[in-house]
């Protein structure tokens, strides 16, 4: 009768509830069953819980660990995941004695993102380090840009006035037959 489904609005017998925890004792007894502790923990059992029930290796490695993320070291000076910062990051910090913010970047001098000498990083803004990696770089958005050569992506010429002198601005025009365009319609002007 240990099969005893509870219902709901129903009781549970009390012969059937001794016999459960009678049966959960001796699997408790033979080592095979997870006892639930209530209470404090004493520091053997608590380390012995945490070192069971480490989620990943990483927990378990210790503090000044260092390893390879990427091109990047990242080095370990804390628990779990938040204890990993970048290695640049940590030696760059520690030179200046304050935390880095959020917005500082650290550029390596030459280029090697594995040497994290002193003399080596730069501390920079977003727009300073961008202006490092991406000198002399032209970015804009190909698929919107005319072709060299041609007044804009789909007309050769304005299809009002025929003209490539002025600027092309929207819908096969100029920017002069635009303007008199939504003047005579009244629309607000486009901007650019």
């Amino acid at each position: 009768m240990l099969g005893y489904r509870f219902q709901k609005g129903h009781k549970m017998p009390p012969e059937i509830i001794a016999k459960r925890v009678a049966s959960r004792r001796a699997t408790y007894a033979a080592g095979r069953g997870k006892i639930t502790r209530r209470g404090a923990w004493t520091e053997a059992e608590r380390a012995k819980h945490a070192l069971v029930n480490a989620t990943t290796r990483r927990d378990q490695l210790p503090i000044g660990t260092r390893k390879q993320t990427g091109p990047y070291i990242r080095i370990k000076i804390g628990r779990g995941k938040r204890g990993w910062i970048f290695e640049h990051r940590h030696v760059m910090a520690e030179a200046l004695g304050r935390p880095l913010l959020p917005s500082e970047e650290v550029h390596h001098r030459n280029d090697d993102p594995t040497d994290n000498r002193p003399e080596n990083l730069e501390l920079t803004s977003r727009g300073e380090h961008a202006h490092h990696h991406h000198a002399g770089v032209q970015t804009h958005n190909h698929a919107t840009s005319r072709p060299s050569g041609k007044w804009s992506r789909k007309h050769a010429a304005c299809i009002a006035c025929g003209r490539t002198s002025s600027k092309h601005e929207a819908h096969g025009l100029c920017r002069g037959c635009a303007s008199r365009l939504r003047r005579s319609h009244h629309v607000p002007p486009v901007t650019t």
